[in-house]
Protein backbone atom coordinates (compact mmCIF):
# COMPACT_ATOMS: atom_id res chain seq x y z
CA UNK A 1 0.00 0.00 0.00
CA UNK A 2 2.77 2.31 0.68
CA UNK A 3 5.03 1.63 -2.55
CA UNK A 4 0.85 2.42 -4.16
CA UNK A 5 1.64 5.92 -2.96
CA UNK A 6 5.51 6.11 -3.88
CA UNK A 7 7.25 4.62 -1.25
CA UNK A 8 11.16 3.74 -2.15
CA UNK A 9 12.30 0.81 -0.17
CA UNK A 10 15.26 -0.50 1.10
CA UNK A 11 17.29 -3.86 1.36
CA UNK A 12 14.53 -6.01 -0.16
CA UNK A 13 17.21 -8.10 -2.01
CA UNK A 14 18.25 -9.14 1.09
CA UNK A 15 15.17 -10.46 2.27
CA UNK A 16 15.64 -14.56 3.46
CA UNK A 17 13.49 -17.03 5.20
CA UNK A 18 14.07 -18.32 8.65
CA UNK A 19 14.83 -22.35 8.96
CA UNK A 20 12.28 -23.40 12.16
CA UNK A 21 8.79 -23.19 11.57
CA UNK A 22 7.16 -27.26 11.89
CA UNK A 23 6.03 -28.24 8.04
CA UNK A 24 1.95 -27.86 9.40
CA UNK A 25 2.95 -25.12 12.23
CA UNK A 26 0.37 -21.78 11.60
CA UNK A 27 1.73 -19.89 14.02
CA UNK A 28 5.10 -18.77 16.47
CA UNK A 29 4.70 -21.56 19.15
CA UNK A 30 5.58 -24.14 16.19
CA UNK A 31 8.61 -22.80 15.49
CA UNK A 32 11.84 -25.12 16.70
CA UNK A 33 15.88 -24.51 16.93
CA UNK A 34 16.55 -27.86 18.41
CA UNK A 35 19.87 -28.02 16.18
CA UNK A 36 21.22 -24.91 18.13
CA UNK A 37 21.01 -27.07 21.14
CA UNK A 38 23.36 -29.77 19.53
CA UNK A 39 20.66 -31.36 16.79
CA UNK A 40 21.63 -32.00 12.96
CA UNK A 41 19.55 -31.63 9.92
CA UNK A 42 18.88 -33.79 7.06
CA UNK A 43 16.90 -33.36 3.85
CA UNK A 44 14.74 -36.50 2.49
CA UNK A 45 17.68 -38.13 1.25
CA UNK A 46 18.32 -38.62 5.04
CA UNK A 47 21.91 -36.83 4.52
CA UNK A 48 23.10 -33.47 6.16
CA UNK A 49 23.35 -29.94 3.80
CA UNK A 50 24.60 -27.53 5.80
CA UNK A 51 27.04 -26.47 9.37
CA UNK A 52 23.98 -26.45 11.49
CA UNK A 53 25.68 -23.82 13.60
CA UNK A 54 25.23 -20.98 11.01
CA UNK A 55 22.48 -18.37 10.75
CA UNK A 56 19.04 -19.88 11.12
CA UNK A 57 18.51 -17.08 7.72
CA UNK A 58 21.18 -18.62 5.76
CA UNK A 59 20.05 -22.90 6.52
CA UNK A 60 16.92 -21.08 5.48
CA UNK A 61 17.89 -20.56 1.76
CA UNK A 62 19.81 -23.66 1.68
CA UNK A 63 16.61 -25.53 2.51
CA UNK A 64 15.03 -23.95 -0.27
CA UNK A 65 17.04 -26.45 -2.45
CA UNK A 66 16.74 -29.47 -0.94
CA UNK A 67 13.85 -31.77 -2.45
CA UNK A 68 10.23 -31.15 -1.07
CA UNK A 69 11.90 -27.69 0.84
CA UNK A 70 12.26 -29.36 3.81
CA UNK A 71 14.48 -30.27 6.17
CA UNK A 72 14.11 -32.22 9.28
CA UNK A 73 15.85 -31.23 12.48
CA UNK A 74 17.01 -34.85 13.95
CA UNK A 75 17.72 -35.14 17.64
CA UNK A 76 18.35 -37.81 20.66
CA UNK A 77 17.15 -37.92 24.13
CA UNK A 78 20.10 -35.74 25.82
CA UNK A 79 18.87 -32.66 22.95
CA UNK A 80 15.58 -33.27 24.06
CA UNK A 81 16.23 -33.36 27.92
CA UNK A 82 18.33 -30.13 27.32
CA UNK A 83 15.46 -28.39 25.53
CA UNK A 84 12.83 -29.33 28.40
CA UNK A 85 15.65 -27.79 30.72
CA UNK A 86 15.81 -24.64 28.47
CA UNK A 87 11.73 -24.49 28.66
CA UNK A 88 12.38 -24.72 32.67
CA UNK A 89 14.96 -22.56 32.61
CA UNK A 90 13.56 -19.26 31.08
CA UNK A 91 10.24 -19.75 31.69
CA UNK A 92 9.09 -18.66 28.68
CA UNK A 93 7.77 -19.72 25.10
CA UNK A 94 11.25 -20.02 23.31
CA UNK A 95 12.25 -21.83 19.77
CA UNK A 96 14.78 -23.03 21.81
CA UNK A 97 12.80 -24.98 24.42
CA UNK A 98 10.41 -27.71 24.21
CA UNK A 99 6.95 -28.22 26.42
CA UNK A 100 4.67 -30.92 26.42
CA UNK A 101 2.50 -28.69 23.51
CA UNK A 102 5.56 -28.47 21.63
CA UNK A 103 6.89 -31.90 22.30
CA UNK A 104 3.56 -33.40 20.35
CA UNK A 105 4.67 -32.40 17.30
CA UNK A 106 7.74 -34.00 17.29
CA UNK A 107 7.90 -37.66 15.68
CA UNK A 108 9.83 -40.17 18.24
CA UNK A 109 11.58 -43.51 17.35
CA UNK A 110 12.89 -46.16 19.51
CA UNK A 111 16.02 -46.04 16.92
CA UNK A 112 17.28 -44.26 13.91
CA UNK A 113 16.02 -46.60 11.86
CA UNK A 114 12.29 -46.73 13.36
CA UNK A 115 12.31 -42.95 13.47
CA UNK A 116 13.62 -42.92 9.58
CA UNK A 117 10.73 -44.98 8.75
CA UNK A 118 7.87 -43.07 10.42
CA UNK A 119 9.70 -39.55 8.51
CA UNK A 120 10.12 -41.17 5.27
CA UNK A 121 13.56 -41.45 4.62
CA UNK A 122 16.09 -43.89 3.94
CA UNK A 123 16.87 -46.20 7.23
CA UNK A 124 20.26 -46.96 5.78
CA UNK A 125 21.00 -43.40 4.81
CA UNK A 126 20.09 -41.68 7.62
CA UNK A 127 22.04 -44.15 10.02
CA UNK A 128 25.36 -43.72 8.08
CA UNK A 129 24.80 -40.17 8.45
CA UNK A 130 24.06 -39.89 12.10
CA UNK A 131 27.03 -42.54 12.61
CA UNK A 132 29.58 -40.47 9.90
CA UNK A 133 28.49 -37.08 12.02
CA UNK A 134 29.00 -39.15 15.53
CA UNK A 135 32.82 -39.87 13.95
CA UNK A 136 33.12 -35.62 13.24
CA UNK A 137 32.06 -35.26 17.14
CA UNK A 138 34.53 -37.82 18.46
CA UNK A 139 37.35 -36.33 16.38
CA UNK A 140 36.73 -32.66 16.50
CA UNK A 141 36.76 -31.94 13.01
CA UNK A 142 33.43 -31.91 10.47
CA UNK A 143 34.91 -33.11 7.17
CA UNK A 144 31.63 -32.27 5.64
CA UNK A 145 30.20 -28.78 6.70
CA UNK A 146 33.12 -27.53 9.20
CA UNK A 147 30.81 -27.58 12.12
CA UNK A 148 32.81 -26.75 15.30
CA UNK A 149 30.38 -25.22 17.63
CA UNK A 150 26.19 -25.75 18.50
CA UNK A 151 25.43 -22.24 17.26
CA UNK A 152 27.63 -19.09 16.31
CA UNK A 153 30.35 -19.48 18.49
CA UNK A 154 28.87 -21.07 21.58
CA UNK A 155 29.23 -24.64 23.13
CA UNK A 156 30.78 -28.20 21.55
CA UNK A 157 28.81 -30.34 19.35
CA UNK A 158 27.67 -33.56 20.66
CA UNK A 159 27.16 -36.66 19.45
CA UNK A 160 23.59 -38.03 18.41
CA UNK A 161 23.50 -41.42 20.56
CA UNK A 162 20.90 -41.88 23.14
CA UNK A 163 17.62 -43.48 22.35
CA UNK A 164 14.99 -42.41 21.97
CA UNK A 165 15.47 -40.15 18.74
CA UNK A 166 13.43 -37.56 17.87
CA UNK A 167 12.73 -35.51 14.32
CA UNK A 168 10.89 -32.04 13.62
CA UNK A 169 9.60 -31.78 9.79
CA UNK A 170 10.73 -27.93 9.29
CA UNK A 171 10.23 -25.51 6.37
CA UNK A 172 11.73 -22.05 6.07
CA UNK A 173 9.15 -19.15 6.55
CA UNK A 174 9.15 -14.94 6.61
CA UNK A 175 8.82 -14.31 10.37
CA UNK A 176 11.28 -11.28 9.92
CA UNK A 177 12.50 -9.34 7.30
CA UNK A 178 15.67 -7.59 6.39
CA UNK A 179 13.56 -5.04 3.42
CA UNK A 180 10.93 -2.64 4.08
CA UNK A 181 9.53 1.01 3.29
CA UNK A 182 12.57 3.51 3.20
CA UNK A 183 12.26 5.79 6.24
CA UNK A 184 14.11 9.35 7.76
CA UNK A 185 15.26 9.42 11.43
CA UNK A 186 11.46 10.86 11.80
CA UNK A 187 10.05 7.93 10.48
CA UNK A 188 8.70 9.57 7.60
CA UNK A 189 8.37 7.39 5.05
CA UNK A 190 10.23 8.42 1.66
CA UNK A 191 10.10 8.19 -1.59
CA UNK A 192 13.06 8.72 -4.21
CA UNK A 193 12.46 11.99 -4.25
CA UNK A 194 11.07 13.20 -0.55
CA UNK A 195 8.46 12.28 2.05
CA UNK A 196 4.78 11.34 2.07
CA UNK A 197 2.88 14.00 3.90
CA UNK A 198 1.43 12.29 7.17
CA UNK A 199 2.79 8.74 6.53
CA UNK A 200 5.22 6.89 8.76
CA UNK A 201 6.39 3.68 9.76
CA UNK A 202 7.74 1.32 12.13
CA UNK A 203 8.56 -2.36 13.41
CA UNK A 204 9.18 -5.11 10.34
CA UNK A 205 7.85 -3.15 7.96
CA UNK A 206 11.16 -0.32 8.01
CA UNK A 207 13.87 -1.23 5.61
CA UNK A 208 17.40 0.04 6.11
CA UNK A 209 18.45 -1.33 9.60
CA UNK A 210 19.55 -4.89 8.92
CA UNK A 211 21.39 -4.77 5.49
CA UNK A 212 23.00 -8.20 4.64
CA UNK A 213 22.95 -9.64 8.07
CA UNK A 214 20.00 -9.82 10.41
CA UNK A 215 20.65 -8.88 13.73
CA UNK A 216 18.85 -11.39 16.02
CA UNK A 217 15.95 -10.44 18.81
CA UNK A 218 15.16 -6.41 17.15
CA UNK A 219 11.86 -7.56 16.47
CA UNK A 220 10.26 -6.06 19.32
CA UNK A 221 12.62 -3.05 19.47
CA UNK A 222 11.97 -2.44 16.15
CA UNK A 223 8.29 -2.07 17.04
CA UNK A 224 8.27 -0.22 20.68
CA UNK A 225 11.17 2.44 19.58
CA UNK A 226 10.50 2.98 15.96
CA UNK A 227 6.61 2.90 17.02
CA UNK A 228 7.22 5.76 19.72
CA UNK A 229 9.46 7.58 17.20
CA UNK A 230 7.27 7.42 14.56
CA UNK A 231 4.30 8.55 17.16
CA UNK A 232 5.95 11.50 18.72
CA UNK A 233 6.61 12.84 14.94
CA UNK A 234 3.21 12.16 14.31
CA UNK A 235 1.98 13.81 16.92
CA UNK A 236 4.47 16.88 16.52
CA UNK A 237 3.36 17.03 12.63
CA UNK A 238 7.16 16.23 11.90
Amino acid sequence: MAEALGADTKDMEHIKPSFELHVNGTSAQDIFLLYLLGGIIVNKRGQRFVNESISYKDIGMLCLDQPGAVGYQIIDQGVYDRAVQERRKSGLESPLGLDAAKSRLLVKGSTVEELAQKIGVPPQALRNTIDRYNLFVGSGKDLDFGRCTMAGNYGKPVMIDTPPFYSCETIAHLLATYGGIAVDEDMHVLTASGKIPGLYAAGELVGGFHGASYHSGTALGKALIFGRIAGRSAALGR
